[in-house]
């Protein structure tokens, strides 16, 4: 098979599988992660390329007595590696290029790389709108994308490239969505977004203390273990604080908790989840500056909206 038909049909069967990759990562990622386009996701694309090199090699291989003559040819299972070989080394080379549906961008277009790129279209995406009009998630259109002014480079084996990705929300069409993505070879990494991402903070988390579970949760996304850590304790000291009108009383956690605790109906505190052993549990890890344990704060998270939760139940049932 001629390389630059194989090429071809590489970027051909490539475009959906980076697609889905960049709709992934805008979707369900935060910022400074990353996920993976894998070659082998085009197993079935390889199998049908080595199928049809083994037939057409098959009917122009010139036998005699059942023999081949000449060079030996290739077994399936060689041209199946062979190709997945160049399946891989083109996703990690071939420039990334989007456009939009139905309107090619003028600029790529004149591009003397243009028709040796992975082209696709860009994907419309699930994302939050910090308009006061919307406020949650809704469905983004993509803007204009100057991404291919933006010069690629080579490290090793792997193409470096750079994408300015905007999006415009479909129920408020306010200021758009901007995510900065960076490409190296097969990987795909969040790199930057503005405005910084919304957390959806369930309802019964108390208002006065949003804003520090907030940065807590933005933290740990970014992946700053130690400083998500520090800033769900702030969430629990200030919560504990606010309950007791401490003030600016300097107070222990243990003083705090038992204060808190005191606030609490007799049979709420026998009952459900407390906030003393969460405390202790961030306070020991802050001292110890382990930021080396991802876990640890989803572990107490869940616990204090536990608690949270509980708390408005039990609040509302008893008519506290």
């Amino acid at each position: 098979m001629d390389d630059t038909v194989a090429v071809a049909q590489i970027a051909t069967a490539g475009a959906p599988l980076i697609k889905q990759a960049f709709l992934r990562l805008l979707e369900d990622k935060h910022l400074y992660q990353s996920v993976d386009v894998a070659p082998a996701d085009l197993s079935e694309f390889v199998t049908h390329l080595a199928q049809t090199r083994c037939k057409l090699e098959t009917q122009v291989m010139p036998t005699v007595g059942g023999r081949g003559r000449g060079r030996r040819p290739q077994s399936k299972k060689e041209i199946v590696r062979e190709y997945s070989e160049q399946v891989d080394a083109c996703l990690r080379r071939l420039p990334y290029l989007m456009i939009h549906e139905g309107n090619v961008d003028p600029v790529a277009k004149l591009s003397s790389s243009y028709d040796k790129s992975i082209v696709f279209s860009v994907p419309t995406v699930r994302t939050y709108c910090t308009n006061k009009e919307c406020g949650g998630l809704w469905p983004h259109n993509p803007c204009s994308d100057p991404s291919s002014l933006i010069p690629s480079s080579i490290s090793g084996t792997d193409l470096q490239q750079v994408f300015v990705l905007r999006f415009q929300c479909q129920n408020c069409k306010r200021d758009p969505v901007t995510f900065l993505v960076k490409r190296a070879g097969l990987k795909l990494t969040l790199s930057g977004r503005s405005p910084m991402e919304e957390i959806e903070i369930p309802k019964y988390v108390p208002k006065q203390i949003h804003r520090f579970y907030r940065g807590a949760v933005i933290a740990f996304n970014s992946g700053a273990n130690l400083p998500s850590l520090f800033m769900l304790r702030t969430t629990i000291e200030q919560h504990m604080r606010h309950a007791i009108n401490a003030g600016d009383k300097r107070m222990t956690g243990d003083e705090l908790a038992d204060a808190y605790a005191e606030t609490l109906h007799a049979d709420f505190n026998t009952r459900y989840q407390s906030l003393r052993p969460i405390y202790l549990a961030l306070s020991d890890a802050i001292h110890a500056a382990r930021d080396d344990d991802a876990q640890l704060f989803e572990t107490e998270r869940k616990r204090v909206l536990a608690h949270f939760e509980a708390k408005e139940v039990f609040e509302r049932l008893s008519g506290h």
